[in-house]
């Protein structure tokens, strides 16, 4: 599963998307992707009642899988 918390607070800190891959182990395209709907979102910082379901149906919200 996909932490989108994690990836976001990293992100906030400043951490680089190489080093958040390799310390999640989730792909650059995974954490960009999370980052630039977070931006499209108007997402600047997390809040307590940003959990990863919220986050996942916020940042997800309208997303088609085929």
């Amino acid at each position: 599963m996909i932490d989108y918390k994690k990836i976001l607070q990293m992100h906030f800190d400043h951490t680089s998307q190489r080093t958040i891959e390799s310390s999640l182990g989730h792909s650059r395209h995974t954490i960009n992707d999370v980052i630039k709907r977070s931006q499209a979102k108007g997402i600047t910082e997390l809040t307590e009642e940003m959990d990863n379901e919220w986050l996942f149906g916020l940042l997800l919200s309208g997303r088609i899988n085929l």
